[in-house]
């Protein structure tokens, strides 16, 4: 799709003369887990697992079964959870990528309110920076997203490697930022590449695949699925926010893409081979539209000059609603608000690069199971810090030149 961009230059050159970002949207409330995530300590989680089973499960790290163990964080144990191997391309029988369960083997089972959490094993991540700083910045630009913090990890008293404890994205998140749990939550899980075409008439089209249900599986509702994609496609411009904006959020929407772009985000809403890596969040009749919620940022901070016309309009959702003008303008101060919000060279964003990678440096250069070496490493967390410190001046000259 040509899309039909005005980015007001005006606008563009008030983000270099110093945008200040409006208020932010509050945090959720804090709860029993907080500590759990909290992002300035380096955390130390032990699981205890018959060794045959850690065997196996590294031999077989493709499958997703579950085997018995137990988890320490702190003085917190839980003595029996499950854990399986997880991801996709980061799967890894060296350092595996984990799930842990806590209510595998008592459905009421928690850690301070978690019924899962997440080992990230950051095997695509060589600065071991990027979806922690992504995280971040959603969160700080007001996108409910999952925290995370940096933990080492042992299994049966050997070191497995720095790891990132990663929210799980299920009924307890979504209690915490949405104050409702008892909606319809899908895992965009990719199957092929698919930017919003119309799938057709057949719920099964869309699921359990790719959109792959993670709450009330016993009475899914993929029929809303159907409705959105083929309103979008049936919807005539004119009626375009009329006709979408109680089925998604559309300011919340523009937000999460616009917080990607800014960080350059190869695998995301724009990727390349189609939109990636979101949940989608219904919350039911009367509790508001659908909501796009963000995971996996591996694949971004990589290059400051990347721009995103092209992507934009192969995006079809996106696409269309920026041809409405209003909506346009918006996304346009969105890019700014979040451009602010990182802060460019010596901003809030390098602040807390530098932070996480003085907190984790000597545990990564330790880690014997990474796959890169540490100069690698160290060249990563360079380039890294190298794209916070350009990336605003960049955003400011793709919004004053628009689309070429």
């Amino acid at each position: 799709m040509t899309l039909r961009f005005c980015f007001l230059p005006a606008l563009a050159a008030l983000m270099l003369a110093g945008w200040q970002m409006p208020a932010q949207m509050p945090d959720p409330v804090t709860d029993a887990s907080t500590p759990l995530f909290d992002g300035r300590k380096l955390h130390q989680v032990e699981l205890a697992m018959a060794p045959e089973d850690w065997a196996a499960l590294r031999q077989d790290y493709l499958a997703e079964t579950y085997y018995p163990a137990a988890f320490r964080w702190g003085s917190e144990v839980v003595e029996r959870v499950g854990v399986r191997s997880r991801g996709n391309g980061s799967r890894s029988g060296v350092k595996p990528a984990l799930k842990v369960a806590f209510d595998k083997y008592g459905k009421q089972q928690r850690l301070l309110g978690q019924k899962s959490v997440t080992l990230l094993n950051m095997t695509q991540d060589p600065p071991m920076l990027r979806d922690f700083l992504s995280m971040q910045l959603f969160r700080r630009a007001g996108v409910a997203a999952p925290r995370e913090a940096y933990a080492q990890v042992t299994v049966n008293g050997e070191p497995a490697g720095l790891y990132l404890m990663v929210e799980a994205v299920d009924t307890p998140f979504l209690a915490r930022n949405f104050q409702n749990s008892g909606g319809w939550l899908y895992d965009y899980d990719w199957s092929f590449p698919w930017h919003f075409e119309d799938l057709g008439e057949n719920p099964a089209a869309y699921s359990p695949s790719p959109f792959q249900p993670e709450t009330n599986k016993s009475n899914p509702k993929p029929e809303s699925l159907v409705k959105l994609v083929r309103t979008l496609h049936q919807t005539p411009p004119e009626r375009f926010v009329e006709e979408m904006s109680p089925l998604v959020d559309l300011d919340k929407l523009l937000r999460h893409v616009a917080v990607e772009i800014y960080l350059a985000e190869l695998d995301g809403m724009l990727g390349g081979m189609g939109a990636n890596n979101f949940y989608l969040y219904e919350p039911g009749p009367g509790a508001g539209p659908m909501v796009f919620i963000p995971w996996d940022k591996s694949a971004t901070l990589c290059d400051p000059e990347y721009t995103f016309w092209d992507r934009v309009g192969e995006n079809r959702l996106l696409a269309q609603a920026l041809e409405d003008p209003a909506l346009r303008q918006r996304f346009v101060e969105l890019l700014m608000e979040v451009s602010a919000a990182a802060g460019g060279e010596g901003g809030w964003l390098e602040e807390t690069a530098l932070l996480a990678h003085a907190l984790t440096q000597s545990a990564a250069l330790e880690d014997p199971k990474k796959p890169f070496s540490n100069e690698e490493f160290q060249q990563s967390v360079e380039d890294t810090l190298h794209f916070i410190r350009e990336r605003n001046l960049v955003m400011a000259r793709l919004l004053e030149t628009g689309p070429r």
